[in-house]
């Protein structure tokens, strides 16, 4: 009986004495990932959207979008100090592109850019001269008129890189670095008028003085049958860079990119006697972006933007809005052929432009319906700093040198010196892609 006294009275100090159970660390508990859920939607805004192969459960991607564009251009043409006419440029572009999804965060992309119509008219001015003109010479009859231009322009691809993705790393921005060959194809562009004088042709070579389609005395070959063409027969390399950092429902983002142009053999870029670069255009643009609204269980969502673009156009030889006016010209003044080493020197309409800038802006609106469809629309406006678009040395500066090259005084010297000024382009575009 005592025995079973202590033992019952020794049970609480044995319980008291044991060392407490340590509990069991705590998992925190996870849902399961569904087939079914969206993955889309974990992508910053639409300008850093890649087509991504490799990713969880989508090993392949590929993007279908057909894009539209209408252009317009307007300005004044000067001569030297004075406004002498005003000019308009009008254009469709009709853009399919493929983008693939080559690798994670690698793309491979192909745009065939295709030009609808282009229309190109310089009118007087209200109150102006009915014509431009040079010591009595008539240069063009004013309204001018180009024939309008439609085909394939060129063909471009290129690939991107997503070096950094917010999506993939919430610490990190999303960087972009793109780059992009963009070949000429078709015929090479040639100064025409839509509506010749009678006897000469609405398109002649360069070499052929009065333009009536038969080699004369003194002309060099000519070429038969020649049409007004669209492309510039040159390669143009572009490199891109963009960066962004979504933050909630706003992202802003920013990017620079360059675009050199090589012309090709046949280019009418090449001037004969020398090799010029065409103009390098350097671009920056800052923008803003909102998603107002996005439903991640139905893969949709809408964007909105806000950009301010700056690009800077250096000097070079260009198909300025004067092109077709001082290449089909029936004027002496620029059609006489000069002499370039052993060979003749005809002016194709072909001009050194002088640096300047293009300053403007744009907003554009997508809208993915689902998971496969997106829509989008954008407008844009943009402005050309005042500068010549016949920018040459004059005779009094470098002797001899109206013997080279393209120079013509009718439209090289100062006071007659070829310009555009208040110059305004306007573009609205709209487009849609299915993606797999």
């Amino acid at each position: 009986m005592a025995a079973a006294l202590l033992a019952t009275l020794g049970a609480p100090h044995a319980l008291w004495a044991a060392p407490p159970a340590t509990p069991a660390t705590l998992e925190p508990v996870r849902e399961p990932v569904l087939a079914s859920e969206p993955v889309v939607m974990r992508e910053p805004g639409e300008p850093m959207v890649l087509p991504d192969a490799a990713d969880e459960r989508d090993p392949f991607d590929i993007e279908l979008q057909l894009g539209y564009r209408f252009s317009f251009e307007g300005g004044l043409l000067t001569r030297g100090e004075q406004a002498a006419a005003a000019y308009e440029r009008f254009s469709s572009l009709l853009t399919p592109e493929v983008r693939v999804g080559m690798y994670r965060d690698l793309v491979g992309f192909l745009r065939l850019p295709v030009l609808l119509a282009e229309t190109n008219d310089i009118g007087k001015r209200a109150g102006g001269a009915e014509s431009l003109s040079f010591e009595g010479e008539t240069l063009a009859a004013l309204p001018f008129a180009s024939p309008a231009r439609s085909g394939l322009k060129s063909f471009a691809t290129g690939i991107t890189y997503g070096l950094m993705n917010q999506a993939r790393d919430p610490s990190l921005p999303s960087w972009n670095l793109g780059l992009e060959a963009e070949f000429s194809v078709g015929d090479p562009i040639q100064a025409c008028v839509k509506r010749p004088v009678e006897g000469e042709l609405s398109c002649a070579d360069p070499g052929d003085v009065n333009r009536n389609g038969a080699r004369d005395e003194g002309e060099p070959a000519l070429e038969p049958g020649l049409v007004s063409g669209l492309t510039r027969e040159s390669l143009t390399l572009r490199l891109e860079s963009k960066l962004s950092r979504r933050i909630r429902f706003v992202e802003p983002f920013g990017g620079v990119s360059a675009a050199v142009e090589l012309p090709f053999a046949d280019s009418p870029l090449l001037r004969e006697g020398a090799f010029t670069l065409p103009p390098v255009h350097a671009r920056a643009e800052l923008g803003v972006g909102f998603l107002p609204w996005e439903n991640r269980e139905r893969h949709s969502r809408v964007w909105l933007d806000l950009r301010l673009r700056a690009t800077f156009v250096s000097r070079g030889p260009d198909i300025s809005p004067a092109f077709d006016l001082a290449g089909a010209s029936s004027a002496l003044a620029l059609r006489r052929l000069v002499t370039v080493g052993s060979e003749q020197a005809a002016l194709n309409g072909v001009m050194i432009a002088d640096a300047h800038a293009r300053i403007g802006g744009l907003t554009s609106f997508i809208w993915r319906a689902s998971q496969i469809i997106r829509f989008g629309a954008e407008v844009e406006l943009e402005h050309a700093t005042p500068h010549s678009v016949a920018s040459e040395l004059s005779c009094e500066q470098s002797p001899g040198s109206c013997d080279y090259l393209h120079y013509r005084e009718a439209v090289h010297r100062d006071d007659v010196e070829l310009g555009v000024s208040s110059s305004v382009s306007f573009g609205l575009g709209a487009s849609g892609a299915v993606m797999f």
